[in-house]
Parts: structure tokens; C-alpha cells; sequence
């Protein structure tokens, strides 16, 4: 079998059995830096945080192999990529039982008692104050991509398992008490003494070993979703009628198939698919998604946002979920580490959001459209213009169209015209974007749909009626706010974000409790999301706390980048320098951005908005644009 396997090895930087590996020992940090630096193409410091990890676990993990009960020519493979991500699995075992192929997913820590917190969410902890997936969870997810993604696990067969190995860490108290139980007893981890119990469950999976043999074949393996996730996928969607195409969603969504089909097995597309807030463009991605995997394509969903994943992975997730539906929509920040075959189709939705650089230090990669369209055969970019909300934002049509002529690659652009959120009130959407200066009419637009607008005077009587609307609906309407207030709840989860003092209001921003899931909590209606945490979401009744960068005098709109919160380190941040150099162009992005961002927040409600502005002046404003449109709509 094993001479059969043409091994690339570009996706694991260290592949060897478990003699070579205790052999290489005491240089195992320098022998994997070498690996990632000539295999993986990633030029790390030989000082800095990941060869010290190396050199501490895989200290830690010699001392568990270095035993008789695990066969010297068990396979071993260390930071394993997963093809088309910059996910790296630390460690890789492989052997067989008596009757089938054998591999061990190892997620390694070196978290210690001292950083460790725990966090109301399941399968979560703080770490150094940081929210981070639960270890075990996180094994358990790796497993999972390589059972759905991955043909030669399903064909050979190899069974996977997985397990973490927290060997700094003494008490296990916090992990026990955060992981999901069906997560800790298909995914266990180990803490500090206990290598014995670690080396007990690898060698009752791996009781002899092969030569790598296994992780070759991994390694080699094409890459296409399994029957069973496309059929999982498929059958959530026809469960959830929001999922239903309708109109000229299924035109673009018929358009995408053939621009599939049209490109076989070497040509390359790429189509803009331009729409408003609810014109459907992450229902047709969803559903495009599922058609594709059903027809074995290798296809994501891709946002940079990850609000929008985690609430879409939660509405499908069902009893059949597992981690597969997840691993299907992913972020737009790993196509620059892209090896191996494109993918098939790449859906990226709110393609306005994407940016040059990647990574949370913003320096990987090159320009993020150019990554997409260089990994993929099709790459769909579904784009609102007008909800660009970042100083970063560049998704532009114009920027897509020049890098795709760059490349040689064929465009199409389709419109979405039929706008289905905001009660299908295209007056509505209209009179937004004239009542927040981004429309230039200088004539006042009617307002005719039965779409619920109204202006509150406290921001109490706002945030009653939206918990009064989640009583008697569909519990999924929301409180959300300009960032016009410092998140120190992050730092204090004893502390209020959003006060006013007088009107007996004191709310959080919503990432402590649910992260990025958080509306798709029922609980999540006692917090405050932000643009980040909602734009791609909607729900029935959305209630609009407008700061002071947005600001009405003698009847125009005018913004203020000075009244932003100073943890907002994404929308504005880098105004200052740039005003000194292009004082003009800087003030008409500030301006854009900020309107940009309230209407992302007053577009979310499916079945009305309600508004509160902290600027009395403001507030009538509001009013009395609204008042006259009615009267016109009469």
C-alpha cells in the first residue's frame, strides 16, 4: 500500500516514525523550524513564541512515546496544514489495529493554572484573558476536517481520534467544568502527570504501527467534501424556509452553476454578484453552497465577518451538525497560505469587507481579492458597496474587476434588484440612505410601506420595546449601537459598556458571553451588538442607539470620528495620520464609513427599526424626516 503514495509533503513540515522522531530529540524545535521554513514556506524567528512551543511540547511529548507500548514505527507527523487554510495540526500519530488504518489527532498547550480562566460558553475558556476554543474541542474539529474533507480517509478507511495534552497545566478543574460532555468524551484531554494516561490512549489505537503509512495517504489525498456532510448540509437547508430562494436570487444562483459547469477542469471565473441589505445574497450562497458539495465539489462559504458563520453554522447545526457544517464556512483570511489544487467555488459574501493584509498583526499575504481568485476555479463576490464600514474596507467592484483582468480571468456581473428584509420596503431603504446623506436627492421621499419606524426619547423606552416585541415574536430582535462606547466589560465582566445613569440603562456589548453567536441566543437580547457582530444577520425588530459621531444640524448629517470609542481599533483607526496628509479625502471617508455603519445597523431589522440618538437635536431630526415621508406616503 505505502508504494502506491506519492508524497508531496507540502502540507506537513515534519513526517517521520516515532524512533526518528525520539532520535531527533533534542533538536526536535530546530528539525521542525527547518520544515516549516522549507516545506510550509513560513519564515519564523528562531527566538519567537512557536519554536519555543516546540521546543517545550514536543519535550513533553517525547517523554509520553518513549515507551514500548506505543510501536517504533508509529507515524509522526508535526504541524500538518490543512489544505487551503493556514490551520496547523501540532500533532499526527499513525498505526493500525487489527482491522483498519489507525491516526491520533494531538492538539498541544502549554497553558498553565496561572492563565487560565474559565467562561460562561460551552467548549470556551479565557486564556490571558483571550476567548479561545476549548482544546479538546479544537482536536475534535481537526478530526472532523480531515473525516469531511479529506477522500482517502473515507476510502482507505482511516479512523481518526483525537485528544489535547495540556502538560504545563495541574488542575483540571476549569477544562472539566467548560467543555460539552459529548465533546470531552469523544475529544479527551490530559493535563500534567498524566503522560501515562495519554500513552494508554494512543496505544489502545494505534497497537501497531505502519511506517507513516496513513499520513502519507493524508497528506497525498485529494480534497473533496464526503457524501455524508453534503447530504447533512443539504437536509438542514430544506429545514429552514429563510434558506428558500426566491425571485431573482435563484437567476444569480442559476447563473453561478453554469459559470461552474462552463469553467471544467482548467478554466477560471469570477462573478460580482451586487445586491442591498436583503436582496438574498447569503441565502443564494448558502444554497449554492449546498448544491455544489452535493455534486462533490470543493466549495466554502467565505466572510471576513465572523458573525455571520457562527450564527449560520448555529441555525444549521441541528442534531447531525458535528464540527463538518462549520469547517464549510470559513474566514477570508488564510487564502494567502493556499497550497495545492484551487478549490472548486469560493462564495464570498460581504465582499466589501475584504482587505490587503491578513492576520490579527495585518501583515500576511498581499491583497485578499487576488488570494480568492488565485485559489479557486469559480469566485463568486457577493458586494454592497454602500457597507464598506472599515478604514481597511477595499472590496470595491472596481478593484475586483482590475485584479480579475490582471489575472486573465473571465468576469461577469450580476444585479439583485428585489430587496425581501425591511418588509420588502424598498421606499424605506430610499429614504435611509437620503434621511443619512448618502443619497444626494434634494427632494423628500414618501414612505408608503407598512415597514415600523419609530424615534424614541430615552434609551430605556427603546431598549423596552424591542424586550416587549421578543415576548410576543420570534425572540430574535436585537439591541445594537453605534461604537460610540469603551468595551471595558472585556477587561471586567463586572462592568456596563453602554450607561446613561438617568434613564436607568446600563447594557454590554455582546462578545462576552455567546461571541460572535450571540444572536442567535434568546439570551443575547440583554446585550448590545455592534456593526462588526451584525452586519450579514437580521432579525424582526432592531432597536438603534445612534452616538454622538452622528449628528444632525440645521437639517444635515454630519459625523464626528473624535466621539468614537477608543477600543474601536478597526473602523477608523489610523484618521488621524491620514488627516494630516489628505485632510479632504480623509473627512469624505470618515464620512463614509460612519454612515456606511448606521445604515449596516438600521437595515438589520426584517420588520422594523427603532432608533434613539444621544443628541436631542438629532432625535428630532429623525422625527421629523420621518413624519414627512408618511405624510407623502399617504
Amino acid at each position: 500500500m505505502e508504494s502506491k503514495v506519492e508524497v508531496r509533503q507540502l502540507a506537513v513540515a515534519y513526517l517521520k516514525t516515532k524512533s526518528e522522531f525520539l532520535a531527533d530529540g533534542p533538536h526536535i524545535a530546530d528539525r521542525v523550524w527547518e520544515g516549516v521554513r522549507d516545506r510550509l514556506g513560513l519564515n519564523l524567528a528562531k527566538d519567537g513564541s512557536e519554536y519555543r512551543s516546540w521546543a517545550s511540547s514536543l519535550n513533553a511529548m517525547y517523554w509520553v512515546l518513549n515507551d514500548c507500548s506505543i510501536p517504533e514505527n508509529t507515524g509522526v507527523a508535526l504541524e500538518f496544514r490543512i489544505v487551503g487554510t493556514k490551520q496547523r495540526i501540532d500533532m499526527l500519530l499513525s498505526g493500525r489495529d487489527a482491522t483498519s488504518s489507525q491516526s491520533v489527532v494531538i492538539e498541544l498547550k502549554q497553558w498553565s493554572d496561572a492563565s487560565l480562566e474559565s467562561l460562561d460558553l460551552p467548549d470556551h475558556v479565557l486564556m490571558m484573558g483571550r476567548r479561545e476554543e476549548h482544546p479538546s474541542a479544537q482536536a475534535a474539529d481537526y478530526a472532523s476536517i480531515l473525516s469531511d474533507f479529506y477522500e482517502v480517509v473515507d476510502s482507505e478507511p482511516i479512523q481518526l481520534s483525537s485528544c489535547a495534552y495540556l502538560h504545563n497545566l495541574e488542575d483540571r478543574g476549569i477544562l472539566e467544568s467548560t467543555g460539552r460532555p459529548e465533546t470531552l468524551s469523544g475529544s479527551p484531554f490530559f493535563v500534567k502527570y498524566e503522560e501515562g494516561a495519554l500513552r494508554n490512549f494512543i496505544s489502545e489505537r494505534i497497537p501497531s504501527g505502519d511506517g507513516a503509512t496513513a499520513l502519507k495517504l493524508i497528506d497525498s489525498s485529494p480534497i473533496s467534501p464526503s457524501r455524508q456532510l453534503a447530504d447533512r448540509m443539504a437536509s438542514m437547508l430544506r429545514g429552514n424556509p429563510e434558506f428558500t430562494l426566491k425571485g431573482t436570487q435563484r437567476t444569480a444562483y442559476e447563473l453561478i452553476r453554469k459559470a461552474v459547469k462552463d469553467t471544467g477542469a482548467t478554466g477560471r471565473k469570477v462573478l460580482i454578484v451586487k445586491g442591498g441589505p436583503g436582496t438574498g445574497k447569503s441565502v443564494i450562497a448558502l444554497q449554492m453552497l449546498s448544491t455544489a458539495i452535493n455534486e462533490s465539489l470543493n466549495a466554502r462559504y467565505v466572510t471576513k465577518n465572523a458573525a455571520p458563520r457562527n450564527v449560520y453554522a448555529q441555525k444549521l447545526k441541528g442534531d447531525r451538525q458535528g464540527p463538518g457544517v462549520r469547517n464549510l464556512l470559513i474566514s477570508a483570511d488564510g487564502f494567502h497560505a493556499h497550497v495545492g489544487d484551487p478549490f472548486d467555488l469560493l462564495l464570498v459574501d460581504e465582499a466589501h469587507r475584504l482587505v490587503h493584509k491578513s492576520g490579527r498583526f495585518r501583515n500576511l499575504g498581499e491583497n485578499q481579492i487576488k488570494e480568492i481568485m488565485e485559489a479557486s476555479k469559480v469566485a463568486v463576490f457577493f458586494i454592497d458597496e454602500n457597507q464598506a464600514v472599515t478604514w481597511r474596507d477595499m472590496g470595491t467592484i472596481d478593484e475586483i474587476a482590475s485584479i480579475a483582468m490582471g489575472l486573465g480571468v473571465e468576469l461577469d456581473v450580476v444585479d439583485l434588484e428585489v430587496q425581501f428584509r425591511c418588509a420588502g420596503a424598498d421606499d424605506y431603504m430610499a429614504w435611509l440612505d437620503q434621511m443619512l446623506g448618502i443619497s444626494d436627492l434634494d427632494y423628500q421621499l414618501p414612505l408608503r410601506s407598512d415597514y415600523e419606524v419609530k424615534v424614541f426619547d430615552s434609551p430605556s423606552a427603546l431598549r423596552d420595546a424591542v424586550f416587549e416585541q421578543n415576548r410576543h415574536g420570534k425572540h430574535d430582535s436585537r439591541l445594537l449601537a453605534g461604537y460610540c462606547w469603551d468595551w471595558v466589560s472585556r477587561d471586567d465582566s463586572t462592568q456596563f459598556d453602554i450607561t446613561f445613569e438617568d434613564d436607568n440603562f446600563a447594557m454590554q456589548w455582546n462578545l462576552s458571553r455567546h461571541g460572535q453567536g450571540w444572536m442567535a441566543q434568546p439570551e443575547g437580547v440583554r446585550q448590545v451588538g455592534c456593526v462588526f457582530t451584525s452586519q450579514g444577520l437580521e432579525g424582526s425588530y432592531m432597536g438603534v442607539i445612534v452616538g454622538d459621531d452622528l449628528i444632525a444640524r440645521d437639517g444635515k448629517i454630519l459625523t464626528n470620528a473624535k466621539a468614537r470609542a477608543r477600543t474601536d481599533r478597526e473602523s477608523l483607526w489610523g484618521w488621524k495620520l491620514a488627516m494630516k496628509k489628505q485632510p479632504d479625502e480623509t473627512q469624505a471617508k470618515i464620512e463614509r464609513i460612519i454612515k456606511n455603519q448606521y445604515r449596516v445597523l438600521m437595515t438589520r431589522g426584517m420588520k422594523g427599526t427603532y432608533l434613539y440618538s444621544t443628541d436631542p437635536e438629532t432625535r428630532e431630526y429623525f422625527r421629523d424626516r420621518l413624519s414627512a415621508a408618511r405624510a407623502l406616503g399617504i
